[in-house]
């Protein structure tokens, strides 16, 4: 009887899950993988796309395949593994070659995140190499004002940006944003304001800084949850322009609406809690007030001395 029901449920297992595994179901759960990727839910995407690769893309070296890793490859990207979304990626580049499109959108998306992952370990040349690559494709196959132009503008901004010609990096992070506002993308125009944000910062630009940071955070504040991380984020960067600006106060109550969210996301021993001790600290010191000072910097050294 035992020996039945295992052969039940194996049975039960292929016809369900091996005979749907077909391009219907497959397309789904890109969808649904794309989804909890925004939703910041790495690892659960990653756990489904695991197995549609396994259960369908082993099989079908296709172009719905090449899609699954380019996905794939992007929820270890968004969780810092540069890496393995590397080596994914490079994969999928074989893949690419194979099916013989390495002029489509796909190798172009495909390029883009390479030179992102170079980009990232600090090879400033290899990570230009593949963003112009991606930029050529889609200047050729696309509309001069589609977004996926404005990302290739983007990537080449920060490279600008990383190799401090931060006038060069403006123009391009502006030609972005008007291509994202111009198409009504406002989740990568808010991206836009925040990078111009941080040039501004490096600038010493303190109002411009503050202009642009709460632009994102008014696009965000529509979009997303109002305990996103990104938010979070947002706030913290207010509270460094304040802080700048010699306006201790505000910037204590920016970088407590950031801790307030954090905490959410993350426990007080997380690394990710540092930089809100850090602040506190400096602000609390630049406003004479030794002992919260020493409090806030004393929690600080303390999470990361826990840090692995």
């Amino acid at each position: 009887m035992r020996a039945f029901i295992f052969l039940l449920i194996l049975f039960y297992s292929v016809v369900i899950y091996g005979q749907e595994v077909d391009a219907s179901l497959t397309k789904q759960y890109l969808q649904e993988s794309q989804e909890l990727i925004d939703s910041v839910k790495y690892k659960d995407a990653q756990v489904k796309l695991e197995w549609v690769i396994a259960n369908y893309g082993k099989q079908n070296r296709d172009s719905l395949t090449a899609k699954l890793l380019l996905l794939y490859g992007e929820t270890y990207f968004r969780s810092g593994n540069i890496n393995q979304a590397l080596s994914i990626w490079n994969e999928l580049t074989e893949l690419i070659g194979t099916l013989k499109i390495s002029n489509s959108l796909l190798s172009a998306d495909c390029l883009h995140n390479i030179g992102l992952c170079y980009f990232y370990v600090g090879n400033y040349v290899e990570s230009k190499k593949f963003a112009e690559k991606a930029l050529k494709i889609r200047m050729h196959l696309l509309d001069s004002e589609h977004n996926d132009i404005g990302k290739s503008y983007n990537s080449i901004a920060i490279l600008h940006e990383a190799k401090g010609d931060f006038l060069l990096a403006m123009e391009n992070h502006k030609k972005a944003l008007s291509i994202f506002l111009k198409n009504k993308n406002l989740k990568f125009a808010a991206y836009s304001y925040t990078n111009m944000a941080n040039i501004y910062y490096e600038l010493g630009m303190v109002e411009k800084v503050i202009e642009n940071n709460n632009r994102a955070l008014e696009i965000r504040n529509k979009l997303l949850p109002s305990n996103h991380p990104i938010i979070a984020s947002n706030y913290n960067n207010l509270g460094n322009a304040y802080y700048l600006k010699g306006d201790y106060r505000k910037a204590i109550e920016y970088a407590e609406k950031a801790y307030s969210i954090r905490i959410v996301n993350y426990n007080e021993n997380n690394p990710e809690m540092i930089g809100y001790y850090q602040n506190m600290g400096m602000c609390y010191e630049a406003m004479g007030e030794l002992d919260s000072s020493i409090v806030y910097t004393t929690r600080s050294l303390e999470i990361q001395k826990k840090a692995p």
